[in-house]
C-alpha cells in the first residue's frame, strides 16, 4: 500500500470520525424522538397528524378540544358527588377508575413530548446545531410546545 493510499484512508478515517461526532445526526434524531413522543400523545388522544407539530394555532386548537373533554369528565365526576348511588355503582366506580387513568397516561405522554420538542428546539437554536440547522437542515422548523390552559395555576378545590 503507498503512502498516498494511506494517507487518504487515514484522512477518510478522521473525517467520518469528525463527521460523526459533529452533531450532524443530532437534529434528525431529536426530531425524529419528538414525532415519536407525538405518536405517544396521538396514541392517548386518537386526533392530530404529526405534520401539523410545527403549527402553533393547530395545536393550540387540539389542546383547547383537549382541556374541554377534561373539562367535561371533570363535572361528570363532581356531578356524581350528587348522586350516593351512582357513586356507589361498580361499572361507574370502573369509568371512574379507567378516567382517570386514560387522563394519567395524556399527561405522561404530553410531559415526554414536551421534553422532547424542547431538546430538539434546543438544538436548532445551540451551536453546533444553529449551523446545521442554517444550512443542511434549512427544512426543518421548531415544534409547537403545549402550553398551560388558563386556570392552570389555580388550584382545584376539594370539598368534602
Amino acid at each position: 500500500m503507498s503512502l498516498k493510499t494511506l494517507s487518504r484512508a487515514w484522512l477518510a478515517l478522521v473525517l467520518a470520525s469528525l463527521v460523526a461526532s459533529c452533531g450532524y445526526n443530532r437534529i434528525p434524531t431529536l426530531e425524529e424522538q419528538a414525532k415519536a413522543r407525538w405518536a405517544d400523545v396521538q396514541n392517548n388522544y386518537q386526533r392530530i397528524d404529526v405534520s401539523q407539530l410545527s403549527d402553533p394555532e393547530k395545536l393550540k386548537q387540539f389542546q383547547d378540544a383537549q382541556n374541554q373533554l377534561s373539562g367535561a369528565l371533570g363535572r361528570l365526576i363532581a356531578i356524581s358527588e350528587n348522586y350516593p348511588d351512582l357513586k356507589s355503582n361498580q361499572n361507574f366506580l370502573a369509568l371512574q377508575s379507567q378516567l382517570e387513568g386514560t387522563e394519567n397516561r395524556i399527561v405522561i405522554a404530553r410531559r415526554d413530548y414536551i421534553d422532547a420538542v424542547r431538546a430538539y428546539n434546543t438544538e436548532l437554536k445551540t451551536f453546533p446545531g444553529q449551523l446545521w440547522a442554517a444550512t443542511v437542515f434549512r427544512s426543518y422548523k421548531p415544534m409547537a410546545e403545549f402550553t398551560a390552559n388558563e386556570g392552570a395555576q389555580t388550584a382545584p378545590t376539594v370539598k368534602f
